[in-house]
């Protein structure tokens, strides 16, 4: 089957990589919506577990990712208007869930089951983009990222995220204070387990 599709100009995406038995680290997307007067209309940040992309247009801008790259899975926080709610239940996605602080998977919209959407989910090639698209609400502007990593490597990497991303000051701070106190988390971040 695997030829037969390479053969018909598929490209294959194996889990390891390059270098079988090692893991590989698929990315979580966050789409975040800017005000209607942001003085930057698009804006995008790259952190080691997530990439974060800021629109004025977040039904568009998670179009233009879905259709690059597909995924099984959307998550929307926040509260959309009736009609931007429209434009995201149209978006190809397995499965679109509003609110849903948890998702048990896609198996009943014909996708893979994924597990709980925490730190301790099992990531694939399912689902190489997780998108999660915070339109106008209370949840305007938090960041997201889930790793296939073991617990303590993916506890290391959000604080390495909050670090260096977070938007409050305080929490930055907090966040860097934990990786300076613990040896065992910043070995982890430098790769040598």
């Amino acid at each position: 089957l695997l030829d037969d599709a390479i053969a018909k100009g598929a490209r294959v995406t194996y889990p390891a990589g390059e270098e079988p038995g090692r893991w590989i680290h698929w990315k979580a997307t966050v789409i975040e919506s800017l005000g209607p007067k942001a003085k930057l209309s698009t804006e995008r940040l790259e952190g080691p577990g997530c990439e974060l992309y800021r629109s004025e247009e977040p039904d568009r801008e998670a179009a233009r990712l879905l259709g690059l790259m597909p995924a099984n899975n959307l998550s929307v926080l926040g509260t959309p208007e009736r009609a931007m709610q429209g434009k995201l239940e149209d978006l190809p996605a397995g499965r679109i869930a509003f609110n849903e602080p948890i998702l048990v998977g896609t198996a009943g919209a014909g996708g893979v089951p994924i597990g709980a959407e925490s730190p301790r989910s099992i990531c694939g090639p399912q689902n190489m983009l997780r998108p999660k698209l915070i339109s106008q609400g209370e949840d305007e502007g938090r960041r997201i990222a889930w790793f296939p990593y073991t617990d303590d490597k993916a506890y290391a990497l959000m604080d390495a995220i909050e670090a260096i991303y977070g938007t409050q000051a305080g929490k930055r701070l907090k966040a860097a204070l934990k990786l300076w106190i613990n040896p065992t988390k910043r070995r982890l971040l430098k790769g040598d387990d």
